[in-house]
Formats: structure tokens, C-alpha cells, sequence
């Protein structure tokens, strides 16, 4: 199968045990509500790129061994073809993490900063790996319905993951000034279509989806229920 498929399955397969805990728990609530399906399409996303972000951390200097291979074989401002989600790969392949070095060793090419372990994006990504994975899967229980433990209430798990969302909004703005500010594109000569589309455009959801969460934190702090999300 593709890599893609593979993510495609992970992301599924959380949506569906986010619809098996939300009919368990809130029968009446719809499965289509736009601020709970958005808040678990995203935190489903982020889970998978949280996983990726931890192969950064273990598996660095493999993605740096692939971003170097490219730049020999590759004209100034290509992408490998196929790109690597569009691959043969194994399932014991994805159930790894050294498979995943291919998105960083890939992304190198149009910024080298994700092979340099002392950059801003490389120290981001792999803080938001370790950071953000058990948060997001958190929001899907929250948003779905699921219960709350004796010690937990409404407010305080959307002020917890509040704090979370913002981190994750904050350090994406902060690597947009920093992408610009270095002009990272240079380095490899990024295309104008792949600096808007891979770049930008992946990167935006890091600012639509921490905001969206964060907005439904605050409602949960507000009204000290999960009543956005139904």
C-alpha cells in the first residue's frame, strides 16, 4: 500500500473511535457538528504528525543522510517523484519511526532548518512531538463527549489544553517569521507553487486548527461544560 493510505487509515481510524465514544456517550449529539467534527479531524492530523515529529528527534541524521542524497541527484528547486507518501511501504515499515525520517528529509529541501538540530523549526517540532501527542489525544475524548475523571472538570481540561493549542498557534507563527526572516527558501530554491502549497499551506493548518481548539477551550472555561461541542 501507499504511505498515504497508511495515513489515511490512522487519521480514519481515530475519527471512527471518536464517533464509537461520542454515540456511547451523547447519543443525541450529531456525529457532523462543524466545531467538534473540525476539533477531531485536526487533533486526529496532529496525533499523526506528533508520531512524525518524535522520528525527528530519534532519527535526525538518517533524514539528514536523505536530504543530502536528494540535493546530489535532484535540479535546483525539485521534489523527489514520486514523493514518498505516494510509495510502496510496508505495515511494519509505518509502525516504525525511522520510516518517517522521509517527510523531514523531503521538507529539508525547502527548509534546510528541520536537519539542523540547533534551528528553531527542528527544536519545535520536536518539542511539539513530545508535547502535543497526549494533549491532542485528549481533545478527541473531550470533544467526543467522553467522561471526565473525579479530579477533572470542563473548565480545567479546557484551560490544560488551552495552554497546549496556544503553544502549538504561537510556535507555527513564530516559525513563519523565522522561515521568512532566513529566507529559507534560498538555500535549494524552493518553487513559489511548493513554498505557498507544502509549505504554507500545511503549515496554515497549524494556525486554523490550534485557533479553532483554542476558541472551544475558552467556552469550556467559560460555561465549565463541553456544550461547543455538541
Amino acid at each position: 500500500m501507499w504511505s498515504i493510505g497508511y495515513v489515511t487509515l490512522f487519521i480514519v481510524l481515530l475519527l471512527v473511535l471518536s464517533a464509537i465514544v461520542r454515540v456511547t456517550y451523547e447519543p443525541t449529539a450529531s456525529l457532523f457538528h462543524p466545531v467538534y467534527f473540525s476539533t477531531v479531524l485536526f487533533c486526529s492530523i496532529n496525533s499523526l504528525i506528533a508520531n512524525w515529529e518524535l522520528s525527528l528527534w530519534w532519527y535526525r541524521e538518517k533524514a539528514e543522510k536523505l536530504y543530502d542524497g536528494y540535493k546530489k541527484k535532484l535540479k535546483r528547486g525539485e521534489l523527489p517523484s514520486p514523493m514518498f507518501l505516494f510509495t510502496e511501504a510496508s505495515l511494519s515499515e509505518v509502525l516504525g519511526y525511522e520510516y518517517w525520517a522521509n517527510v523531514w528529509g523531503t521538507y529539508a529541501l525547502m527548509d534546510t532548518s528541520y536537519i539542523r538540530a540547533g534551528s528553531f523549526g527542528y527544536n519545535i517540532d520536536v518539542g511539539n512531538g513530545w508535547t502535543t501527542l497526549l494533549p491532542a489525544l485528549a481533545m478527541i475524548w473531550v470533544a467526543s463527549g467522553g467522561p471526565f475523571s473525579s479530579f477533572a472538570s470542563p473548565r480545567l481540561m479546557g484551560f490544560l489544553l488551552g495552554l497546549s493549542m496556544w503553544q502549538q498557534l504561537y510556535g507555527t507563527l513564530i516559525y513563519f517569521l523565522q522561515y521568512v526572516n532566513n529566507k529559507r527558501w534560498e538555500e535549494h530554491g524552493t518553487k513559489v507553487s511548493h513554498m505557498v502549497g507544502l509549505v504554507g499551506g500545511s503549515n496554515f493548518i497549524w494556525i486554523v486548527g490550534p485557533g479553532l481548539c483554542l476558541w472551544a477551550c475558552w467556552q469550556m472555561v467559560a460555561t465549565d461544560s463541553i456544550q461547543v461541542f455538541l
